[in-house]
C-alpha cells in the first residue's frame, strides 16, 4: 500500500536547490505522481539534444523566451506559453532572452532525481 501524500505550501525560494542541465533548479515537488521544479536558465547553458524513454516533460515559461527544438519542430515559446515534450522525442532548448524562468513538470514522479545530468543538491534556499 502506498503512503498518502500530505498537502503543503512552499514559498518563493523554498525547495531543494540543485544544478541541472546548466540551470539552477528549485524542486517544489517530487511524487507521488509527478515532479515540479522552477528553473532559471541562461543563454549558453542549454542542454544538448536529448530524449527520455521513461518520462514526459512540460515547460511553462514564466519569464523570458525559449526556442524549443522537439523532433523536427522548432517552436517559439515566449513568456506565458506551455510546451509538452513527450517521452522518446529528441529535444533541446535555447534561451533567446538571456535568462528565462521556467516551471518544469515531469511525469512519472522521480524523473528529476534519476536524470543523469543533475548535480548533487545544495541545501540552501534559491535567491
Amino acid at each position: 500500500m502506498s503512503e498518502l501524500a500530505v498537502p503543503y505550501v512552499l514559498d518563493d525560494g523554498e525547495g531543494e536547490v540543485m544544478r541541472w542541465l546548466g540551470a539552477t533548479v528549485t524542486v517544489k515537488a517530487s511524487g507521488p505522481s509527478f515532479d515540479l521544479a522552477l528553473a532559471i536558465a541562461v543563454a549558453g547553458g542549454e542542454p544538448a539534444l536529448r530524449s527520455h524513454p521513461d518520462h514526459d516533460k512540460g515547460l511553462l515559461v514564466l519569464e523570458g523566451e525559449l526556442t524549443i527544438v522537439a523532433g523536427d519542430e522548432v517552436l517559439a515559446a515566449p513568456a506565458g506559453s506551455f510546451a509538452f515534450l513527450p517521452r522518446g522525442v529528441p529535444h533541446t532548448i535555447a534561451v533567446e532572452s538571456g535568462r528565462a524562468r521556467v516551471a518544469l513538470i515531469l511525469s512519472p514522479a522521480g524523473a528529476i532525481s534519476t536524470d543523469d545530468d543533475h548535480q548533487f543538491p545544495r541545501k540552501e534556499n534559491a535567491s
